[in-house]
């Protein structure tokens, strides 16, 4: 790493952003009132979402505005950021067309800082899913990539620099007029305060599951490499933008899955040998559940493949270490910090099969049970184990029939030091009503070192 390298992640990591979208009509848990959010753990929320409507102008939910305005005025107080998100999954359909043509571009550029001086936002989040691809059912364009340059180049304008410009993004860089993602879009980058890679959704529910959100192709067997959190770094880096402007985005959500299986998808090392539910060492939680990690390091980001016994137990050795030494003790160790079966009868899932659901629903399920040093082990008949592969926890009920692939806190901690390692912007949540408390967020913070 160059000596330049080495400064400018080092200036990223002191300003690194802890952040989590705010959903104003939430389809799992309820949105949380926005007097009743702990600002302390958000350095920006996003407001999720307005939508662009055919007029080129902004559609908004019954009641979102006054929701809105609430959020900022008690955001602000307490020294919080807050970004209107525009578009979604389901909200991406005018995306093409707004940016379509000059003046297109120019009404919309003029609807977000409407938006922007009525609500005193902070900045603009473009959740377009996806340029040139068909998404939930959307016209798209092969010319959309280079449009959206344009666009971001009016909005710019518009806006100045005093309001931060976002994009949610996929895995890979823009599609581009050839089909293939873009090779070059560092002058995206130019016109952006960074972009937020949605890393989730890899895989949802199905009768073979496999992971929610990999950090890594870890043992050299998925089937979807490009599709993980160092993957996308890679990616996007590779065709120019600067990992100081890459945030990255983690699920407090999990699938729910009607299946056997206990294993996941691509959980397998090059032996043949299940790599996935061999245990990882508890780890000591100090200061209320915050958890300190000495790995994955960000010096190397190819994808190599770990012992079989990677990525945990994060103990400060290293994994090649803990897989020759601790191995047996692991397994005593895992059990023990899994916890014993929740008091509660044996949790039904069934109603969530082919479903997101939310980690606090799950533990208000008691498929997962609170634990004393502030994590979270397994109850309601389910087995927690621990899929290498991917560095993810999954629960699963044989006899229920059912498997969910998740994020938890030890999971999500080991993002955020990648994150961290590895010079990103930071680390945004999906979504912030999930999050059981502020669990989650918690270990984000931590990994952070916030």
């Amino acid at each position: 790493m160059s000596r330049k390298d080495a400064l400018q992640m080092k200036a990223a990591a002191a300003s690194q952003i802890v952040a989590a979208y705010y959903p104003v009509v939430d389809w799992s848990t309820g949105t949380i009132a926005p007097e009743n959010i702990d600002f302390s753990k958000y350095d920006l929320l996003f407001f999720a979402f307005a939508t662009p409507n055919e007029s080129n102008g902004l559609n908004w939910d019954s009641g979102s505005k006054n929701t809105l305005s609430r959020l900022v005025s008690a955001a602000h107080a307490a020294g919080t950021k807050v970004v209107l998100s525009v578009g979604g999954w389901g909200g991406s359909y005018w995306f093409s067309n707004a940016v379509s043509s000059k003046a297109n571009r120019a009404t919309f550029a003029d609807a977000l800082l409407g938006a922007i001086n009525q609500f005193g936002l902070d900045g603009v989040d473009i959740d377009w899913e996806y340029p040139n691809s068909e998404g939930a059912g959307n016209p798209h364009n092969a010319a959309d990539a280079a449009n959206l340059l344009h666009f971001l180049t009016a909005l710019r304008n518009r806006l100045g620099t005093n309001h931060t410009i976002s994009a949610a993004v996929a895995h890979q860089p823009w599609i581009g007029n050839n089909g293939s993602p873009l090779a070059d879009v560092s002058a995206y980058a130019d016109k952006m305060d960074w972009v937020g890679i949605m890393n989730y959704d890899v895989w949802g529910a199905s009768a073979h599951p496999g992971p929610n959100a990999p950090l890594g192709n870890l043992c050299g067997t998925s089937s979807l490499p490009e599709a993980s959190a160092q993957a996308a770094v890679s990616q996007w880096t590779r065709a120019g933008f600067p990992a100081s402007k890459l945030m990255l985005g983690v699920p407090y959500y999990g699938y729910v899955s009607e299946s056997t299986a206990t294993t996941l998808q691509g959980s397998f090392a090059a032996n043949g040998k299940a790599a996935c539910v061999l245990p990882r060492k508890d780890m000591e939680i100090m200061n209320g559940g915050q958890q300190d990690t000495a790995e994955p390091s960000a010096e190397d980001t190819s994808e190599k493949a770990p012992p079989l016994y990677a990525p945990h137990p994060r103990s400060g050795s290293s994994s090649a270490e803990v897989a020759a030494s601790t191995a047996s003790k692991d397994q005593a160790t895992f059990n023990a910090a899994k916890g014993t079966s929740s008091t509660k009868a044996a949790a039904d899932l069934s109603s969530y099969w082919g479903q997101q659901v939310g980690f606090s629903t799950l533990v208000n399920a008691g498929v997962l049970a609170r634990q004393s040093n502030g994590t979270y082990g397994q109850g309601g008949g389910y087995t927690m184990a621990w899929d290498n592969c991917s560095d993810t926890p999954f629960l699963y009920n044989t006899s229920a029939r059912t498997v969910v692939t998740y994020d938890d806190t030890y999971s999500l901690n080991s993002k955020a030091v990648y994150a961290r390692e590895a010079g990103l912007a930071g680390v945004f949540g999906w979504s912030l009503d999930q999050d059981d408390g502020t669990a989650l967020v918690g270990a984000v913070r931590s990994g952070l070192k916030k």
